[in-house]
């Protein structure tokens, strides 16, 4: 396989876009859940979660591979800048949200911690020129509706929890680049790759940490 064929632009999407979208949804529900019960810090739990899954990154990438990954990788440094940003971006989200749900309940750092999509939708308005229908920013205002009403009740109980609540609220921001930056790399590179890249610049972000 050449570097050619990885190296496409993401395929156009498919019918199984949305039951694959629903069921990423729904599995990465758990992860608040997971993370409570875990008997180590939150930093470290994020750093387990990345680096188990890096040698199934790491053979998805060397089958694609094809027994050529000299042809294989990104040959240009702005590519693996990209790379390691989008690294970067998903090791702050890891820590920061971990923590937010030791202080919060799971429900409120699960909710805040996922409103990257106001965030993702401004930037793409402001510096990519997208447009977005009616019905999706009605959704999106009654998204921030929401967010508002948990943050009230927070600031009551004040303490921890507030404090959570705020920093499940700036993931949001640390994921939305981490969205922003991922979509850029899938439009030359296949998901493999991009997993296993950017997870390599994960691990080593959460293991300094």
């Amino acid at each position: 396989m050449t570097a050619t064929t990885v190296q496409a632009a993401a395929p156009a999407p498919s019918r199984l876009a949305m039951p694959v979208l629903l069921l990423g949804a729904v599995l990465i529900s758990f992860s608040a859940i997971f993370v409570k019960a875990s008997e180590l810090g939150p930093v470290a739990t994020g750093f387990y979660r990345m680096f188990l899954a890096m040698p199934v990154f790491a053979l998805w990438m060397a089958h694609e591979a094809g027994g050529r990954p000299q042809r294989y990788l990104p040959r240009r440094w702005g590519d693996w800048g990209m790379f390691a940003l989008c690294g970067l971006f998903l090791a702050a989200d890891l820590a920061i949200w971990n923590w937010s749900i030791r202080m919060t309940s799971a429900a409120n750092a699960t909710l805040l911690g996922t409103m990257a999509p106001i965030y993702v939708t401004l930037i793409g308005w402001l510096f990519f020129g997208q447009r977005f229908r009616l019905l999706f920013l009605l959704g999106l205002a009654l998204a921030v509706v929401g967010a508002g009403l948990l943050l009230g009740v927070s600031f009551h109980l004040g303490g921890r929890p507030f404090l959570g609540d705020l920093l499940a609220m700036s993931v949001a921001t640390l994921y939305a680049g981490y969205i922003m930056t991922l979509s850029q790399l899938r439009r030359r590179f296949s998901t493999a790759m991009v997993m296993a890249l950017s997870g390599v610049f994960t691990c080593l972000a959460l293991l300094i940490v």
